[in-house]
């Protein structure tokens, strides 16, 4: 059984048919192949040599592609002045006191009978039964890992 290609133009997401010839172009020494109809090779070549613009689409996204909505306004924002600088010194000191108790896991699971074999590495997740006889054998720390973890500083907490 023959098998029917599908070729979609790079551009717009339309159908093609069989016989349009692949375009090539080369970038920085580097060469692309580009499927287009010739509408949209024309309106390339008005790009290339500054003459209009390749940006509007002519028909629907290519299949299997996602469209996202933007974001509501409010939800784009940038802290700035004390309010920039606290959040990065709360961020930065949630990361620290983080990245110490990692250490002090790593630690304590070196020194058990029990956890010696599952010392967590500096990435990754831990292990939830570490976690929680850690967690059980420290009830004073915080818990900056697992489920019932802290959370860190939002951006919205600032504002």
């Amino acid at each position: 059984m023959a098998r029917v290609q599908r070729i979609i133009d790079d551009l717009t997401g339309a159908d093609l048919t069989e016989d349009v010839e692949p375009t090539t172009i080369t970038v920085d020494g580097t060469d692309y192949t580009l499927d287009l109809g010739p509408d949209s090779k024309e309106r390339l070549i008005k790009w290339l040599n500054g003459e209009g613009s390749i940006t509007q689409r002519t028909s629907t996204p290519r299949p299997g592609t996602e469209t996202r909505d933007p974001a509501p306004s409010g939800d784009n924002f940038r802290l700035t002045g004390d309010a920039s600088e606290k959040f990065k010194a709360d961020t930065d000191e949630y990361n620290k006191a983080k990245k110490e108790q990692r250490s002090d896991i790593q630690d304590w699971a070196k020194s058990s009978d029990k956890f010696a074999d599952k010392v967590p590495g500096d990435r990754g997740g831990v292990k939830a039964d570490l976690l929680s006889a850690y967690y059980e054998a420290n009830p004073e720390q915080p818990q900056y890992h697992g489920a019932n973890a802290v959370d860190a500083p939002k951006r919205d907490d600032y504002r």
